[in-house]
C-alpha cells in the first residue's frame, strides 16, 4: 500500500502555492488583501484553500492575521516607545481598542500597557 500522507508532487505544489497565498495575505497586516481573491488568483477553490491552509499551517487565515497583527504591535511598541497604544493598535489593523487589549492579554498574558511599562523600565 502507499502512504497517503506522503508528500506527492501535487501536494508539494499545493504547499508552495498556499505558502505564497499566506505570504501575500500577511504582507500587509493593517489592510490585508482579500484571502479568497488570493486563492482565486492562484487557482485554488475557496473550500480547498481553507482546508489546505488549516492542514499546512495548523491555523486559519483569520487566526494567523490576528497573531501577525499582535506581533507587529509588539515590534512597534519596542521601536516606538513614544507612541500611544491606540495609535499602534490602529497601525496594526485593530479598530476596536478594547478588543485589541483583550486578545493581546490572552495571547501574551499581560496587557499592552503592562508591556509598554516594562519596556520603558528596561530602557531607563
Amino acid at each position: 500500500g502507499t502512504n497517503s500522507e506522503a508528500i506527492t508532487p501535487h501536494a508539494s505544489d499545493m504547499l508552495n502555492k498556499m505558502t505564497q497565498v499566506r505570504t501575500e495575505f500577511l504582507s500587509s497586516v493593517a489592510s490585508p488583501p482579500d484571502f479568497e481573491t488570493l486563492l482565486k488568483k492562484h487557482g485554488i477553490s475557496r473550500t480547498q484553500g481553507y482546508k489546505m491552509y488549516s492542514r499546512f499551517f495548523h491555523s486559519s487565515p483569520k487566526e494567523d492575521l490576528i497573531w501577525a497583527r499582535l506581533e507587529k504591535a509588539r515590534t512597534l511598541m519596542r521601536l516606538n516607545p513614544h507612541m500611544k497604544i491606540y495609535e499602534i493598535a490602529e497601525l496594526c489593523g485593530f479598530s476596536n481598542i478594547p478588543h485589541f487589549f483583550r486578545i493581546f492579554k490572552s495571547r501574551y498574558g499581560y496587557t499592552p500597557k503592562d508591556y509598554f511599562t516594562a519596556l520603558k523600565k528596561d530602557s531607563e
